[in-house]
């Protein structure tokens, strides 16, 4: 806790002032990115689960979620040239196709949780036209060091807080050897915002924002007070869908299964009293 606030445990700040100087850009923020507890079809909306995710992409052939196993969200003071245009932030990192479970499996069920056999892909995402809602800034414009600690706060759920992102781009690459395995996900490999557009950007199409979904009927312990992203997805050049596609993760870390099953039991006080 930092003057009273919860901290992320940000791996690397921005050095000093919003621009360390001109033209010269400072160290990013680095954040770790994880499954969120409370999609839609996550396998317990009270816990953290094997079946828990972080990016949905559904197709004709039904339900494609992917777990984050190795994820970094890293935010930029000066903005960074990528084949897209300028990019404040990326996302990039190891992600788990769970329909890909047990050498082929294709379906969500019970029996398809995370593992060995989940099909890795590598996720390359970009985020630009940054902008803010609500009045949780203390300085005069994003990004700046601290951005993400202020925007948690206390961690109460505060959906008009926010730091939003207008445009978004993402690119998924196969870490397996396609001639050998082929890939059980058939969805597009490149993705942008919905809604919105290059000519129109939409500040709504992808948002950071404290504790969202997560319901503090189910979710009241002090690990789940974390910041969580969401922002909704269609195959790249605005070829719009039908299907339920889009982010839900969080920034930060959240309870392991262990605590959660102490946390629902009640035993939670007694290990924190008897460390």
């Amino acid at each position: 806790m930092v003057g009273g606030k919860r901290s992320l445990g940000v791996a690397c700040l921005l050095a000093g002032s919003v621009y360390a100087s001109a033209g010269v850009s400072a160290a990013p923020i680095t954040v770790k990115a994880y499954s969120h507890p409370n999609g839609a079809v996550s396998a317990d909306t009270s816990a953290v689960d094997d079946r828990d995710y972080g990016l949905r992409l559904d197709t004709v052939t039904g339900i494609n979620t992917f777990a984050f196993d190795d994820v970094d969200m890293i935010f930029y003071d000066l903005p960074i040239t990528t084949e897209f245009g300028d990019a404040y932030a990326r996302l990039t990192g190891t992600i788990v196709h769970l329909q890909s479970s047990d050498a082929g499996t294709l379906g969500y069920s019970g029996s398809s949780g995370l593992d060995d056999e989940d099909q890795r892909w590598t996720i390359e995402a970009t985020f630009r036209n940054i902008g803010t809602t609500g009045s949780w800034m203390t300085e005069a414009a994003v990004p700046y060091s601290n951005m993400l600690d202020d925007l948690l706060g206390d961690g109460s759920q505060n959906s008009s807080e926010r730091l939003s992102f207008a445009l978004s781009d993402v690119i998924l690459t196969p870490e397996f050897d396609e001639g050998l395995n082929a890939a059980v996900f058939d969805g597009a490999r490149a993705w942008d915002e919905r809604p919105g557009s290059d000519p129109s950007p939409n500040d709504g199409a992808f948002y950071v924002t404290p504790r969202h979904r997560l319901n503090p009927g189910q979710f009241a312990s002090p690990d789940w007070d974390v910041l969580a992203a969401a922002g909704w997805l269609e195959p790249a050049n605005d070829a719009g869908t039908n299907y339920t596609n889009d982010f839900l993760f969080t920034l930060g870390a959240v309870p392991e299964p262990a605590t959660v099953a102490l946390l629902l039991s009640g035993g939670f006080m007694a290990v924190r009293r008897r460390r």
